[in-house]
């Protein structure tokens, strides 16, 4: 059954379920002026239920993607127990996935949060410290 958020194709484009009643549903469809709203009835559904399973397999997929789920424990669960804040969340989320996602680039952003977690320890400049090494980002906050 369609329900309210779910996303489907009509027209060949992407439509978001915005109401659902007993006689039909209302769709969000995005074009290129921003997007329109479109009311369709329930014998409607069926030509759209092809697309409509397919997306439901992949939100399974994105509620729990493998990047995440690789140990006994999901991350985000690890960041919660931890008491972390959303620096080291983040931090913590990008090393941990770096492997099955986007391997050295997360690493990058993982450093970024570093360097910003630093900044604020410091009440130094994030995109001074930004430019520097290690060796020369250990030195400045050593002063």
């Amino acid at each position: 059954m369609v329900k309210v958020g779910d996303i489907i194709k009509y027209n060949g484009k992407d439509a978001k379920v915005t109401q659902v009643y007993p006689w039909g549903y209302v769709i969000y469809v995005t074009d290129n002026s921003g997007g329109y709203h479109q009311s369709l009835p329930l014998s409607d559904l069926e030509s759209h239920k092809e697309t409509l399973d397919a997306f439901e397999e992949q939100s399974e997929t994105a509620a729990k993607p493998k990047r995440y789920n690789n140990g006994s424990i999901e991350v985000w669960d690890a960041i919660d127990q931890l008491g972390f804040d959303y620096f080291q969340g983040a931090i913590t989320k990008y090393i941990a996935r770096y492997k099955d996602k986007n391997g050295p680039e997360d690493l990058v952003k993982a450093i970024n949060y570093c360097v910003k977690m630093i900044a604020m320890e410091t009440k130094l400049d994030y995109y001074e410290l930004h430019k520097l090494s290690p060796e020369q980002l250990a030195k400045r906050i050593k002063k």
